[in-house]
């Protein structure tokens, strides 16, 4: 005998919509043919795990409707990428609850010809934004986007996304990490190569050599909108109407931005200081501190002698103190005295060796095995791989 379920049967209805903007849960519900008072049931059952009035655009939701009874066989809706609510009857009685969504992994390739600028070609060629930000940080201290990539330059993009299970081979899927970028310009090669190493699974992003990108220190603390104000021996005060000297680059960004400590270290100052409202300075050697002013907020895990991670967020852009609108204050000193830190010259970072950098060979190898198969298939390939593992996910 074969099993028949509820929504092959003629009196039952399968329905795959999203909400539109401004429609509520009662609304769905009505147009669907489920009754008032049915309905009633099963969002009060709702309520016990998700409030039902925080419904976006575009949710998704699954209904199978009993059409003769007008009532609810179940229901299913999607919370974020990760999360489903999904509630059933079981003996007579609605139950409500949190599903994880199993996310699978697809790797795509992406390749072009660098037109205007690397941001447009890059997006007219559906590069997620969160990529192109990857890209231009990773490749930031050795090439610069503005002024350096002429047009005809061809770039490769290489990275994975994580689909929801059961949602189309073409559906919109979250953008993942960043695993390969190579832009050729004015006839030079640029790479990065993301690893993790095998030896202390530290991760990096290294060229073809095996040698880590750019410096031991982030290009930019903070992802900026315009440099408000350069280093200098002697500028104009805004507020204090008086020259002195500037010894630090001030970035604008909207309050709330996330701040980020340029390289590992220990936390020296975390608190008020004067003119500089709430501040975070970090010693990262015998030779480099950097510092942090101006922040709406610190992270609320600094403390002075803490200890903090390369990329680590360490507070959020603000305009404490003596500013006159939102942006990072960001010094750099060495041996104890104030550098650029736009221009000065930072410690290069190290290589991969022995074990490490064998593994590592074999990385370029399926990059570049990727790059020739997307290069074969007009400049795109997506190609499916194992379920999304932890080390995919995004960082924030």
């Amino acid at each position: 005998m074969v099993a028949v379920t509820p929504a092959e049967l003629p009196q039952f209805r399968e329905i795959h919509r999203s909400f539109q903007s401004g429609e509520t849960i009662s609304q769905v519900l009505s147009e669907c043919g489920v009754s008032a008072q049915n309905a009633e049931v099963w969002i009060k059952a709702a309520q016990r795990v998700y409030n039902l009035s925080r419904i976006f655009a575009g949710q998704k939701l699954k209904l199978n409707v009993d059409t003769q009874a007008q009532d609810l066989v179940s229901l299913q809706m999607e919370l974020d990428r990760e999360t489903n609510l999904v509630l059933r009857r079981k003996e007579g009685v609605v139950v409500a609850t949190r599903e994880m969504v199993e996310l699978g992994r697809r790797l795509r390739v992406v390749q072009g010809t660098i037109a205007q600028s690397f941001y447009v070609s890059a997006s007219r060629a559906d590069v997620p934004e969160e990529i192109i930000s990857d890209v231009a940080e990773v490749l930031g201290w050795d090439l610069n986007f503005t002024s350096d990539v002429q047009p005809g330059a061809t770039f490769s993009i290489f990275y994975d996304e994580t689909p929801r299970a059961g949602d189309a081979e073409d559906a919109p899927a979250a953008p993942g990490r960043l695993l390969a970028v190579r832009i050729e310009n004015k006839g030079k090669i640029h790479e990065g190569i993301y690893f993790r190493n095998p030896v202390d699974n530290s991760e990096s992003y290294l060229n073809r050599d095996g040698r880590q990108l750019g410096r031991a220190f982030l290009r930019f603390p903070v992802a900026y909108t315009r440099i408000s104000s350069e280093f200098s021996s002697s500028r104009f005060h805004p507020i204090l109407k008086r020259a002195r000297p500037h010894n630090g680059v001030d970035l604008a960004a909207p309050t709330g931005t996330p701040v980020r400590a340029v390289a590992d270290g220990r936390v020296e100052m975390a608190d008020w200081s004067s003119g500089l409202g709430r501040y975070v300075s970090i010693r990262h050697d015998d030779v480099f501190e950097s510092g942090y002013g101006h922040l709406s907020r610190i992270a609320p895990s600094l403390r002075p002698g803490s200890m903090v991670r390369q990329g680590q967020v360490i507070g959020y852009v603000g305009a404490t103190g003596l500013a006159t609108g939102p942006h990072l204050h960001y010094v750099m000193y060495k041996n104890g005295t104030y550098i650029n830190p736009m221009s000065a010259a930072m410690p290069r970072a190290r290589s991969v060796t022995g074990t490490a950098l064998e593994r590592f060979r074999s990385t370029v190898t399926k990059i570049d095995a990727a790059y020739a198969a997307a290069g074969r298939a007009g400049g795109r390939l997506a190609v499916a791989s194992a379920p999304a593992a932890g080390n995919t996910t995004r960082k924030n």
